[in-house]
């Protein structure tokens, strides 16, 4: 399944000057996603994710998926049926904590869709912020793996 076909529109934020970079990101939206994909259309999904911090895997829905509790998602879709939820945010005073000791969001969008969302992140996975990359990759490699 064709990942430029299963979704609306795909957006890549990508500086103009990084071409090459766009190009290998566009390469693996046609290879690592379309084996997820038919994975994907035939469960009841929120949320999307290419990348993010697993807290928790839920389970393991196929080999190319899972279901997980995760944030500080790097890249995500999320699934049209989901938007009246996401529009309702209006924030709130609720402290939220990441590792129990310290409040990182007040009203924070990300926390909101993880209290709300059914999020199935693809594996292995894809998409890591740079300033995040080993700590990510471990913490998704030590929960998914």
């Amino acid at each position: 399944m064709n990942p430029f076909d299963f979704f609306d529109d795909i957006y890549c934020i990508c500086i103009s000057s990084r071409e090459e970079k766009k190009r290998k990101a566009e390469e693996q939206f046609k290879q690592a996603l379309e084996k997820c994909l038919d994975d994907l259309s035939k469960t009841d999904w929120d949320s999307f994710l290419l990348g993010g911090v697993v807290k928790e895997v839920k389970s393991h829905v196929t080999e190319n998926l899972c279901l997980v509790d995760a944030y500080h998602t790097h890249a995500h879709a999320l699934n049209r049926k989901f938007f009246d939820t996401v529009l309702s945010f209006e924030g709130d005073s609720k402290r939220y904590y990441d590792d129990g000791k310290r409040v990182w969001s007040r009203g924070s969008i990300d926390i909101f869709l993880s209290e709300k969302t059914l999020k199935y992140m693809i594996k292995p996975i894809m998409a890591i912020q740079p300033d995040k990359g080993s700590n990510t990759l471990q913490r998704y490699y030590d929960n998914v793996l």
